[in-house]
């Protein structure tokens, strides 16, 4: 699987994770509401996202890394 896409007790929301306002709203005006939302996104579709530049993308990974998730981006939708 692109990601371990489930926390204990369910799907763990975007929210949950500490990324800023920017990077949240950005992934929610496109669809992405839990990270199993986010499994189907490769790097470069989420690049194209409004207001989700790189900088978002970093700060993105090191939130998924500090709940023991990783981004390998399937595009698998």
């Amino acid at each position: 699987t692109p990601f371990t896409p489930f926390c204990v007790g369910g799907r763990m929301k975007i929210e949950k994770l500490n990324i800023d306002i920017r990077a949240r709203n950005g992934l929610w005006s496109a669809g992405i509401y839990d990270v199993e939302d986010l499994s189907l996104w490769t790097a470069k579709e989420l690049a194209a996202i409004p207001n989700f530049g790189g900088k978002s993308f970093i700060i993105l990974i090191d939130a998924l890394a500090k709940e023991n998730l990783c981004f390998i981006g399937s595009g698998v939708k």
